[in-house]
């Protein structure tokens, strides 16, 4: 009975004891998934590693990039060389103490402003340039991609000298130098032109004089008109390049008088057109007296005949000859 017992305990003894574990190369952790069993019967360590790691064969979690943690977004897991960083889930450059813009190493004189690198103004209204590279001085604007000094306010072109124009976005006078002169030439070839609007005589009032509908029957034209700006069309009490231009010449009545050097009248007609195709007749101006008939075949000379310089006198004038000789300007 004594031997019995002493047999058992040698066959549990003997079962419990198995050959050492095999060595091999580290086992992957696979984020959340424990040991493996061994080939053999024997047990591996528990090894639970978070994604990015691997097992170690010491049984440790440790990174897949060695002395720094992998990279991880989502399914995935890099390792960022020399010189990047890993930034929400990617690796990127790393700018140290340079101005980071995007992923991008801004340089030493440039700011990020938006989400590209641009020169290190005070005030990114002074960016300029093709790459946002410039920064414009007080007193200058951005015109054309450079740095354009601004003279004298100014409204109109005549407020500005005669080698500088007027810039009406920002209301200043600048050098013709600073921009490149814009020049287009249409290309040659067979067109068909159209009517946009045609000019008629106003109709003579109702119980008009003789003279009244003699006017009204000068309807024909043989001189080049003028053009220029006779009327406050914006209604702002000036009379400048922001109205309307008109259209000057003398009309005259063909059936009636003939041609050439006959009697006529001139005519102050607004340049643009009107929805129906008419144009509006501003004035029509026959003379001082009754007998002072405008010649019909003769130009008409606009300008100001003021001696002064000052602004508040340069109004045009109108200069026509008489059908006997001699001028008359209104």
């Amino acid at each position: 009975m004594r031997s019995s017992f002493c047999l058992v305990l040698i066959c549990i003894l003997t079962l419990g004891c198995g050959d050492a574990a095999p060595s091999g190369g580290p086992r992957v952790g696979t984020g959340g998934n424990g040991g493996t069993g061994a080939t053999d019967g024997g047990l591996d360590l528990p090894c639970d590693c978070a994604f990015g790691e691997e097992c170690s064969d010491d049984g440790l979690c440790v990174s897949i990039c060695g002395d720094i943690d992998a990279c991880v977004f989502g399914g995935t897991a890099q390792c960022c060389g020399a010189g990047s960083l890993c930034r929400d889930g990617s690796c990127v450059a790393d700018c140290g103490s340079d101005v980071d813009c995007n992923a991008v190493c801004c340089g030493s004189a440039e700011m990020c402003f938006e989400g590209s690198c641009v020169a290190q103004c005070d005030d990114p209204q002074q960016l300029c340039g093709d790459d946002s590279e410039l920064c414009c001085a007080s007193g200058e604007a951005c015109i054309g991609g450079d740095c354009v000094l601004l003279l004298d306010e100014c409204r109109l072109g005549e407020d500005c000298e005669i080698d500088e124009f007027c810039e009406p976005s920002l209301g200043v006078c600048i050098s013709r130098d600073a921009v490149e002169v814009c020049e287009f030439r249409p290309p040659v070839g067979e067109f068909q032109p159209t009517v946009g609007c045609r000019w008629t005589p106003p109709e003579a009032p109702m119980g008009a004089t003789a003279e009244e509908i003699e006017i009204a029957g000068m309807a024909e034209v043989v001189m080049t008109p003028s053009v220029a700006n006779l009327t406050d069309d914006n209604g702002d009490s000036v009379t400048d390049m922001l109205d309307t231009p008109d259209i000057v010449f003398v009309s005259f009545d063909y059936e009636e008088d003939g041609c050439c050097t006959k009697r006529g009248v001139v005519r102050v007609v607004s340049g643009a057109c009107n929805g129906d195709g008419s144009m509006t007749t501003h004035a029509t101006l026959k003379g001082l007296t009754s007998d002072d008939w405008i010649g019909n075949s003769t130009g008409i000379a606009l300008g100001n005949l003021h001696p002064d310089d000052l602004a508040s006198e340069r109004v045009p004038e109108i200069v026509a000859t008489f059908k006997n000789g001699g001028a008359i300007a209104w």
